[in-house]
């Protein structure tokens, strides 16, 4: 399974906008001042990560998809015939998206709208997965990097942290955290019997 970005998923929602709105402008990242009636914008609001499955992690991305409704001078109730008509069809477009990579992601089943003003506010949550690097480095109190069980530092030579397995990490540090008790204790003792 391929890992799926935001970013990958605002452009699949930003598509599917698109295609059933081909005269609106669907703004992602650099957002003019001066919007114009009939225009999307796609925004990022947060993500939760429920589960792990070692550096596989289940994410859940909420967005925020904004609509400025177009209103007809000409027509009293034009402004309020838009925004029902978007608030309508948005749930179908939003349900099933494709990302550019060709993932098809779909939506929890909580997408909600709201309509402020002249716009809606619609709130749609993808579930999907991303995978994370586990950077395990732990330092002594002296800030020296704590070793593993053949007394190799855990990060390289230019001092980056280095991925390990947590189930082996966690043995070694258990190893390491005892020998480095008995050892300090051991100073401490020493330490305090001569007066230094």
């Amino acid at each position: 399974m391929k890992e799926i970005s935001q970013g990958q998923i605002m452009s699949g929602i930003a598509a599917a906008l698109k295609k059933q709105f081909p005269s609106s402008h669907i703004y992602k990242h650099n957002v003019p001042q001066a919007l114009c009636e009939g225009d999307f914008v796609v925004s990022y609001i947060t993500s939760v990560r429920p589960e792990r499955m070692r550096n596989r992690v289940l994410v859940l991305s909420s967005f925020e998809i904004t609509y400025y409704g177009v209103e007809d001078p000409r027509k009293p109730d034009s402004l309020i015939d838009n925004l029902l008509a978007v608030e309508t069809v948005i749930p179908a477009i939003l349900h099933t998206i494709t990302t550019p990579s060709g993932a098809v992601v779909h939506a929890l089943n909580d997408l909600t709208i709201s309509q402020i003003e002249d716009r809606l506010h619609i709130t749609v949550r993808y579930q999907h997965h991303a995978f994370e690097k586990i950077f395990l480095v732990e330092t002594d109190e002296d800030g020296n990097p704590i070793v593993d069980e053949d007394g190799n530092p855990l990060v390289d030579d230019k001092g980056n942290p280095i991925p390990v397995d947590a189930e082996i990490y966690g043995t070694a540090m258990m190893e390491v955290l005892e020998r480095d008790s008995c050892t300090k204790g051991a100073q401490h003792e020493e330490d305090e019997n001569t007066g230094g």
